[in-house]
């Protein structure tokens, strides 16, 4: 069964259970991913009515997807298609907007070569058909031993094969990033940490702008140029241990790119703690990596594509609302674990009516602050749609959007 979730796209579950087996932005690949699961594939709307039914793989395409939902191509068999060149001004057209669940989620997109964006971390049907496709996923033991967090660990040797002959394009993109970030931030991004945070989060958001923009948006499978796919990969790396490094030396410290591996591999920051995966990108390239975001060194900001395929300001909002979300969502469950204790369980009028006891919104009830909370989120929702050129009408975020984000 193929149903529409609070967030404004597509969950896939099987029909005789309430569990659901993926999620999905666009409900043609909900509906692909439904098929992949076997058996006939009934498509519902909001009020439970049906949409569509399909018996079989061989049915006609699924109709286009609801306005709710961003338009993505679903990924048919064809030859990789060239990475579209930046829009002009002028061709910005007004799509519909976006849930704030839809403009901050990847799931099954693909590069050029068809390789997952998010690589074993992606749905599981994805992955299967990425696997049929007979895309390279080979596991192998970490041969680093210079990082012996990482020694004989699984690594996806298919990921770093795929990326490092594009280092030189990587190393580029994240210079140019580092500068941009520098020449608009309102703090000086002097200190290790905070650099290491903003450039790679501009990294991750690149992706999400390209997709979901509304004038010239990548499709979402099969054109990303693989350079990018690669910068998100290793942002997403680098933002994760940067968030620990704010936290335990503070946002300012001045450190070398050997001494932030250091860091990590002290802290054991190159290996993913849910599964014990490892990097799989050689310890001194990781090294390179931060060296050309700290200092430049080893790349070349100008001679980056990325200017080509998107304007900095239009990546630098939708990154700034994207981190103010994150800041607001944290504030929220903090003062919910404040104020949950106060509460009987399961009497959501007495948590509502509850007066917050410390902090920013001290004294004032619960409820107030949910509401404005809701009320700063949805705002922020819709700058992020006004930064990509689309309209700002998406739904506002309720409160069980809010509670699904935490």
């Amino acid at each position: 069964m193929v149903e529409p979730n609070v967030l404004g796209g597509w969950d896939v579950r099987p029909e005789a259970t309430t569990t659901r087996q993926s999620r999905h932005t666009s409900r043609d690949d909900a509906v692909e991913a439904a098929r992949a699961l076997g058996g006939p594939v009934v498509v519902v709307g909001l009020r439970g009515e049906v949409l569509a039914r399909y018996d079989g793989p061989e049915d006609a395409a699924p109709e286009p997807p609801s306005p709710a939902a961003p338009e993505r191509q679903a990924a048919p068999e064809r030859p990789a298609a060239p990475a579209p060149q930046r829009p002009a001004a002028h061709q910005a057209a007004r799509r519909p907007g976006m849930r704030l669940g839809q403009l901050l989620t990847l799931t099954d997109q693909t590069d050029s070569a068809r390789r997952l964006l998010l690589e074993d971390s992606a749905p599981k049907p994805a992955i299967r058909k990425a696997k049929a496709a007979g895309v390279p996923m080979e596991s192998a033991a970490a041969p680093y031993q210079d990082t012996p967090s990482r020694y004989g660990g699984p690594m996806n040797i298919s990921a770093y094969e795929a990326l490092r002959h594009d280092v030189a394009e990587i190393l580029n993109g994240f210079a140019w990033l580092a500068e941009h970030a520098a020449a608009s931030s309102d703090e000086p991004l002097t200190g290790t940490p905070r650099r290491l945070f903003v450039t790679s989060y501009l990294g991750v958001s690149l992706a999400h702008v390209l997709f979901h923009r509304a004038a010239g948006p990548v499709p979402a499978h099969g054109a990303l140029e693989p350079y990018v796919a690669s910068i998100l990969k290793a942002s997403r790396g680098i933002f994760s241990f940067s968030v620990q490094l704010e936290n335990d030396v503070g946002p300012d410290q001045a450190m070398t790119a050997a001494e932030v591996m250091a860091y990590a591999e002290e802290h054991r920051q190159l290996v993913r703690p849910e599964t014990g995966q490892v990097c799989a990108a050689p310890t001194r390239l990781i090294e390179r990596t931060i060296d050309a975001i700290l200092t430049g060194t080893g790349a070349d900001a100008a001679r980056s594509r990325l200017p080509d395929l998107v304007d900095f300001p239009m990546l630098w909002e939708f990154y700034r609302l994207q981190d103010q979300v994150g800041v607001v969502l944290s504030t929220y469950r903090t003062v919910m674990n404040q104020v949950t204790p106060m509460a009987s369980a399961g009497d959501p009028n007495r948590l509502f009516s509850a007066v917050i006891p410390s902090g920013p919104a001290k004294g004032q009830q619960f409820g107030q602050f949910t509401a404005a909370v809701l009320a700063e989120i949805t705002e922020a929702q819709a700058g992020m749609n006004r930064a990509l050129g689309r309209s700002d009408n998406a739904r506002p975020v309720s409160l069980e959007d809010l509670l699904r984000m935490l």
